[in-house]
């Protein structure tokens, strides 16, 4: 089997002055990855599968190289090996680095790159040997589809990590591939459609296939889940209800309505494994008084609105629904930390943090409905702080701000994060 990681490896690097797909450049992330190049940390670049993981792989090295650094000191190892299940140990992973210097036999720094990491035994062992050896200067670059990663045993993160989460295309991405106006049919086609590049030619094949494959290869196989059938019905209640209060004894008295049994553990282990593949995202209460987080029940968004759009047009979704799902990402890519605010007898959509600055959001498709506009204010009005309070909307009249609250049109939203 050695013998043929050369020639496998030789498809998917540059060292013979070979072309790839490298997709739309994303400017933003390579930015913020490249302010960390040149250290010992391991930059891991985690996400759904489909959102450009692997493609931000090739731009990176493709920018190494473009500053300078030879291609054969650029090692690939795709998925190819790690996604197939022909590799899954870290000791193999040695074996074809191996391979690759004894071949190559690069000089100085050698920047290795490897996909879907975690489906490999201890990788976590294997990169921190690499970043400490003395023989070779290794700095490594890694994707990965799975939350479970992120801490240690301790629920710590491992401070010789660092992690980028990356989205799907963004609405100011689709402006600026499209060449379009940031203006509210814009907007609307994003958020409705979602948005994928031209090059797919069959979203509905693609998106199921994307999804089978995360349920199965992520979750299923990884968890040896006994019961498949009713991992996928739990993502579809979770689909079906977005945007709205559910709690784990919900699901499974729907379930048990249905003349099936399944225990509140499995369930709740399910929507966990559902998360850590990125497919969905929880969002707790938050006492904003006590400052508490209220476990029990909580909303559920999706992170990918091409992949609902594409295989469930058959549930209908308000657009309040479908603004607030939007918003929540929009927050997440902005970098803060979104919980469901509650104060008194008020529901807040969004308490969104990020480091000192607080930002309360009401998420509401129109405001020409007074008694609407007026709840809205009034939950806002009585949450006494000094912390930014925003109405967001569609509405093609902005209002003016009163008593500090401030209407921001959907499509604007960027430009306040």
């Amino acid at each position: 089997m050695i013998k043929d990681y050369y020639t496998e490896l030789s498809r998917s690097n540059y060292w013979l002055n070979a072309k790839f797909n490298r997709g739309i450049l994303r400017s933003e992330y390579l930015n913020n990855i490249n302010s960390y190049i040149g250290n010992k940390l391991i930059k891991v670049l985690v996400g759904q599968r489909g959102v450009g993981k692997s493609y931000l792989l090739h731009q990176l090295a493709e920018r190494l190289i473009n500053q300078g650094v030879l291609a054969k000191n650029i090692l690939i190892i795709n998925r190819t090996f790690t996604d197939t299940g022909l590799i899954s140990t870290s000791q193999e992973i040695e074996d074809i680095l191996n391979v690759y210097l004894e071949h190559i036999n690069p000089i100085g720094k050698v920047y290795v790159f490897i996909e879907e990491i975690h489906n490999i035994e201890d990788w976590e062992q294997l990169a921190l040997k690499l970043s400490l050896d003395n023989t070779y200067s290794y700095e490594l670059f890694a994707t990965c589809s799975s939350k479970s990663i992120y801490p240690d045993s301790d629920g710590k993160v491992n401070k010789s990590f660092v992690f980028f989460e990356v989205f799907p295309f963004t609405y100011t991405d689709y402006l600026r591939i499209e060449r379009k106006d940031n203006d509210k049919k814009s907007y609307l086609s994003y958020i409705n459609n979602g948005y994928q590049l031209p090059t797919i030619s069959n979203n509905t094949l693609y998106y199921s296939s994307l999804k089978d494959t995360i349920l199965f290869r992520d979750i299923i196989q990884k968890y040896r889940i006994k019961d498949p059938l009713l991992l996928e019905k739990v993502f579809l209640y979770l689909i079906r209800n977005i945007s709205e209060f559910v709690t784990i004894g919900n699901i499974v008295n729907y379930f048990s309505n249905q003349k099936q049994k399944p225990s509140y553990e499995t369930i709740a282990n399910y929507i966990n494994y559902l998360e850590e593949s990125y497919l969905i995202y929880r969002v707790e209460r938050f006492q904003i008084k006590s400052k508490d987080t209220i476990s029990g029940s909580c909303k559920y968004y999706v992170n990918s609105w091409n992949l609902v759009a594409s295989l469930y047009s058959i549930f209908k979704y308000d657009q309040d629904t479908i603004l607030r799902n939007q918003i929540y990402l929009d927050l997440l890519q902005f970098g803060f930390q979104v919980k469901i605010g509650l104060y008194k007898t008020h529901i807040i959509d969004f308490m969104a943090q990020k480091a000192d600055r607080v930002i309360y959001f009401q998420c509401v498709s129109s405001l020409i409905d007074k008694s609407i506009l007026n709840s809205l204010y009034k939950s806002l009005e009585a949450i006494n702080d000094n912390y930014e309070k925003f109405i967001v909307s569609l509405d093609d009249e902005q209002l003016p701000s009163k008593d500090g609250i401030r209407h921001i049109q959907a499509w604007n939203i960027h430009q306040i994060l």
